[in-house]
């Protein structure tokens, strides 16, 4: 460090906070740490202040420390970044954009500080270089200056690239008003022809024999390029000059003489983006055409299979690549997969297209050893000879556990559902010729048939090379295990596109494949694999002709289904996922054909192993769900399985009761009401004993409670009907089915089936109302038994009981499972009916039971929520309350009404409280909930004049303006700017709603004027104590003058919406302007 006889004192002092901060702390102690982290503190505390202007310079002079250099170049692009420029005058500005350049032609800096350098003057640029509409801007030429001073100092090639790059991402990346941005823009298009001439010249000298003196000037250059191209500035024509060289510079796997690495991938790095976004001037032969030659070239040694006498499923058998070929295709995985995704409608659409590509001078060497004769070769030796390429790319892709994981990262597999979807929309032929004779569709051309063919043969090697991607091998490592689940699921999409082309086909080769592995009788690993691909494609076949293909009829016969091992756990769990997948396959068959199937998922259910109990009790669930009538006549069988369930795993017995229960639900309702009998009754039994225990046992019998309870869920939901309720073609009571079902409920035995229920419930919400995994095993419950009128079942029990339950629950212990409860229950009281205009008003009992569950769920949420911090700590109960309100408010606004004495206004100030909360959530539903109330209020005051428009006009007076002040500090910073949309529409509900009439009425003033809700907005804004913001006295007199004078909602949320950005500092920014009108 210098002596203070040459560096100023206070620079001096700053240096050595720097050096201090930047140096390695002494030691690992908490106590070090946090003396570097203040030292860190002090140094951006002291670039905060205007002072730091006169560091910059000084600190970039100071020699030998890059750390010192590097925190001046930081200051300045932090400071310019930040908005602080304005504290300079105009003299100051220019000045400091002179040091700068003069700083950056200084030779020799480290790359940190000469990149943070450069981003000090693209922040200078984007402020001094546009306009102010009145005069132009400070800085014109910017690029090409700032070039000029880095040329004359002497700075390589790479510096100037990494320069110009970086001032393409900066004004790409810019947040500027449309008008700045246009002007920023155009003094990049102003340089590009200097930007394409210095990087040209850098490619000629690549692509020389000599040695290169700079190897960073390539990959610099061809980074500009890519930094430029997203800008759409540079000319097409003359981008596409430098393709040629680019491709020169890519490596030929196929020839001896070896590439430059580092060039190479430069260069492939540059022609992905170029693939990704060319200019919409180029056709293919500017560079997809060129690149499949390369391809051609490069990877000969893949067999182009052009014998006449071969079949086409040979020329597409897939060969395991060589070692280094395999590495070749990996290595160039990216620029191929660029390219198959870029070309893939050329690839479509030249398959069997005899028309010869011309050859470039990048492309003419080396076409004599892949066949190609002199005038270059046709477009459908390049198409096939890609395919096969990207088949063995496939084949290579993710194989060798040592494969590092770029080249992990980009599969093939996208390019084969690209490809899938391009052959789809080849037009077959001219679409305005007439049909045949007797319209008869016309015969396929020999076109069109060759070019299946060729798609076929390709799709059908790709099903065996990926059948062999997913196999699972043993001794993998921990990494490769966890990633491939995912790579299997993006084999199955993959296989799906497979399906669209080769249909039936693919079934017919799997179920072929694990038959002949079954006979073999080894290779478990590889039946599994198969039977995953045959679960992939169940979502690409159609349901009406899937039953009759002939391949899953022996599928899941005795021929295969019927010879699956009994050990191999994950042949077990990928077999009775197929089951799950294909339940709705034995719909459309015999119920013979159910048997191999059933017998085989009945049998997994005792299994040890639990992955595989889980698989067989989700198979079974939808077997039975999918197959309910075919499997009722068997209905003694599942008496069986009943009787055996106690050697089902706890975990999964819920799931097979659901099973029995959905086929129960498909008998006559009241020869269903035995078995339903037979399978709540011991449940509830084993309910009671935990409940009985509970005194002596109390984690014992809390957590068999919970399993009865989860059990009893399942079987109501299995006795739900699988049909759509809206199918039912009578009244609200689902016609004849429905009919039916209320005899049945009428029975005693039913009866006595959910009065028991009832009661059990009632204890256990007695007993662990205060644990949420009850809460959470009888919200479950709840809401299976609880359905519309159109969907009632045996077991289902109405909304009234069960909400004196939730209620009681609440009261006793408060949380958010609870409130969500109580607002399902609410809506249920008050359900829709299927046509409309038949919507009747609930009955007087439904009325008072709303009202008392209100002021029961009222009085315990104001409990808790009204104590110090409780809205803050309780964000759940805060928005599960104000969604139970907001149900109320719609169904039944009257409820409000009934409230006990003073319990509304309290209720009112807890709304108005939420506005002003930071969770965004809890503040959306109390925005929501007094919309709504204010909207359903207003609407039904004048038919109701002896409850809501005294509610009304209490409301107004009493909570009116306190309500908008909430509001307009909201807009002002006092709520999360994500909410604004939300405040928006509250406001819109005040001004519309609570206009000069209703407001004055409720007041008692009957002279016109005050202007409603909308004449309390002055008197708020302009208060003393409103919300501060940076929104001074001009902004809010224009918010306040529209508010007032307009009686447009839309423009009244206008100018809401851009007092909002003014307020939060957002002005003249357009992320201001996106972020709030979308929020």
């Amino acid at each position: 460090m210098s002596s203070s006889s040459t560096v100023p004192p206070d620079v001096a002092q700053a240096i050595a906070l720097i050096q201090a901060a930047y140096a390695p702390p002494s030691s690992a102690t908490p106590a070090a740490i946090q003396a570097v982290q203040g030292l860190q503190v002090q140094l951006l505390t002291l670039q905060r202040t205007p002072a730091s202007w006169g560091l910059i310079l000084p600190l970039l002079a100071f020699p030998g420390d890059a750390n010192v250099q590097f925190f001046g170049a930081h200051t300045a692009h932090a400071k310019i970044a930040r908005g602080e420029l304005d504290s300079l005058t105009e003299e100051q500005q220019i000045g400091l954009r002179d040091a700068l350049l003069e700083a950056a032609g200084v030779t020799g800096r480290p790359r940190v500080v000469r990149r943070k350098l450069y981003a000090a003057l693209g922040a200078l640029a984007l402020r001094l270089t546009p306009g102010n509409g009145a005069s132009e801007g400070q800085w014109p030429g910017w690029v090409q200056g700032t070039v000029e001073v880095l040329v004359r100092a002497g700075e390589p090639s790479a510096h100037v690239h990494e320069f110009l790059a970086g001032a393409a991402e900066d004004v790409s990346g810019a947040n500027l008003l449309p008008q700045a941005k246009i002007e920023m823009i155009d003094s990049l298009r102003s340089a590009a022809q200097l930007v394409l001439q210095s990087i040209g010249t850098v490619l000629a000298a690549s692509s020389s024999t000599q040695a290169d003196p700079d190897p960073a000037a390539l990959p610099a250059a061809l980074a500009c390029l890519t930094a430029w191209l997203p800008a759409g500035i540079l000319p097409g024509q003359d981008i596409a000059r430098l393709v040629p060289p680019l491709i020169a510079l890519l490596p030929n796997p196929s020839s001896p003489t070896p590439t430059d690495k580092i060039k190479s991938e430069a260069a492939a790095i540059t022609l992905c983006e170029l693939l990704g976004r060319p200019p919409a001037a180029w056709g293919a032969r500017v560079l997809l055409e060129p690149l499949f030659v390369w391809t051609a070239r490069a990877f000969a040694f893949i067999s182009p299979g052009n014998s006449e006498d071969e079949s086409l499923d040979r020329r597409y058998s897939p060969h395991a690549p060589p070692p280094d070929a395999a590495r070749a295709l990996r290595s160039s995985s990216k620029l191929l997969v660029a390219l198959g995704e870029a070309g893939v409608e050329w690839v479509a659409g030249s398959i069997v297209d005899p028309t010869r590509v011309a050859l470039t001078d990048a492309s003419v060497a080396g076409t004599s050893q892949m066949g190609m004769e002199a005038q270059g070769p046709t477009r459908g030796f390049l198409a096939r000879h890609f395919l096969r390429v990207m088949l063995a790319l496939t084949a290579v892709d993710h194989d060798d556990e040592d494969e590092d994981e770029d080249e992990e990262g980009d599969s093939a597999l996208g390019f084969w559902y690209l490809l899938q979807e391009a052959l789809w929309e080849i037009p077959e032929g001219n679409e305005y010729e007439d049909d045949g004779e007797d319209g008869e569709p016309k015969a396929e051309s020999p076109a069109q048939k060759a070019r299946a063919a060729h798609s076929t043969a390709a799709y059908a090697a790709l099903v065996r090379v990926l059948r062999s991607k997913v196999v699972w091998r043993r001794g993998w490592g921990k990494e490769r295990v966890e990633k491939f689940p995912a790579f299997r699921r993006d084999v199955g999409d993959t296989l799906v596109n497979a399906y669209y082309v080769l249909r039936d086909d693919l079934l017919v080769f799997y179920v072929a494949d694990v038959q002949a592995r079954i006979d073999a009788g080894r290779g478990w690993e590889d039946v599994e694999a198969t039977l995953h691909c045959l679960r992939a494609v169940h979502e690409a076949l159609d349901p009406d002709s899937a039953g009759a293909t002939p391949a899953l009829s022996i599928l899941f016969g005795p021929q295969v289904f019927g010879r699956l091992p009994a050990g191999y756990a994950r042949v077990r769990r990928t077999a009775l996922g197929l089951v799950d997948t294909y339940s709705g396959y034995f719909a459309t068959q015999p119920p013979a054909a159910l048997g191999a199937a059933l017998r085989y998922v009945l049998g997994a259910l005792t299994d040890a192993e639990p992955g595989v109990c889980l698989q067989a009790a989700l198979a079974l669930r939808s077997l039975c769900d999918a197959n309910r009538r075919a499997l009722a006549a068997q209905i003694g069988a599942f008496a069986e399985v009943h009787a055996g369930i106690g050697g089902v795993p706890d975990s999964e017995k819920a799931k097979v009761l659901q099973s029995i229960a959905s086929v129960i639900q498909a008998l006559p309702p009241t020869e269903g009401i035995a078995p339903v009998e037979a399978l709540v009754g011991p449940v509830l039994q084993r309910l009671g004993e935990a409940l009985g225990a509970a005194g002596m046992h109390p984690e014992a019998a809390q957590q068999a409670a919970i399993l009865q309870l989860d059990m009893l869920t399942g079987i109501a939901k299995g006795l739900t009907r699988a049909t759509d309720v809206m199918a039912f073609d009578d009244d609200d009571g689902g016609g004849v089915e429905g009919a039916a079902v209320r005899v049945a409920r009428e029975d005693q035995r039913t009866v006595a089936i959910r009065e028991a229920l009832f009661q059990a419930i009632a204890r256990v919400a007695e007993l662990w109302s205060a644990d949420a995994e009850v809460g959470q095993a009888l919200s479950e419950l709840f809401r299976a038994i609880t359905a519309l009128p159109a969907d009632l079942t045996l077991l289902s029990v109405p909304a009234q009981p069960l909400l004196g339950v939730v209620c009681r629950a609440a009261g006793r212990r408060l949380t958010g499972v609870w409130l969500a409860l109580a607002t399902i229950l609410i809506a249920q009281l008050n359900p829709p009916p299927m046509i409309l205009a038949l919507q009747a008003a609930p009955s007087a009992e439904v009325e008072a039971c709303v009202q008392s569950a209100m002021g029961e769920i009222v009085g315990s949420v104001l409990g808790v929520l009204g104590a110090p911090g409780g809205m803050v700590e309780n964000p759940d109960i805060v928005q599960e309350f104000f969604a139970c309100l907001d149900r109320v408010a719609q169904d039944f606004t009257t409820a409000f009404c009934a409230l006990p004495d003073g319990a509304f206004d309290a209720l009112m100030q807890c709304a108005i409280s939420a506005l002003a909360l930071q969770e965004r959530y809890s503040l959306v539903a109390a925005c929501t909930f007094l919309g709504t109330f204010i909207h359903r209020v207003a609407l039904y005051a004048p038919i109701s004049s002896e409850q809501l428009k005294p509610l009304q006009a209490h409301m107004i007076r009493v909570h009116g303006r306190a309500i908008m002040r909430a509001l307009l500090c909201g807009f002002a910073g006092a709520a999360p700017r994500s909410v604004t949309s939300n405040l928006l529409e509250l406001l819109a509900a005040l001004v519309t709603r609570w206009d000069e009439n209703v407001v004055n009425e409720a007041e008692g003033r009957s002279a016109l004027g005050g202007g409603g809700a909308r004449g309390w907005v002055p008197s708020v804004v302009f208060a003393d104590d409103f919300y501060p913001s940076r929104a001074g006295r001009e902004a809010k007199e224009r918010f306040v003058k529209t508010v007032v004078s307009s009686r447009s909602v839309k423009k009244t949320k206008e100018a809401a919406n851009q007092f909002v950005i003014v307020a939060w500092g957002l002005e003249g920014s357009s992320f201001g302007y996106s972020s709030v009108s979308s929020g």
